[in-house]
């Protein structure tokens, strides 16, 4: 038996908002988009010397984000 996540329930409970994190977590150093309490970008500024590195990134959903008051 697998366990699915309902991707379209988080997303509407997230707002379709998603925040964006290194593989080691939180954001590139010179990254000045801004960020919520995970570390994570929650808006691309572009005007971001890191923000043609997006697709470096990870994504989580606003409604599972790993920070205490991300929302």
């Amino acid at each position: 038996m697998t366990d699915t996540r309902n991707v379209d329930a988080i997303a509407r409970a997230s707002g379709y908002e998603r925040h964006g994190t290194t593989f080691l977590g939180g954001s590139f150093a010179s990254c000045i988009c801004p960020k919520k309490a995970c570390g994570g970008v929650a808006n691309e500024d572009p005007l971001c010397p890191e923000h043609s590195r997006t697709p470096a990134q990870l994504w989580h959903w606003a409604a599972e984000c790993p920070g205490t008051s991300s929302t």
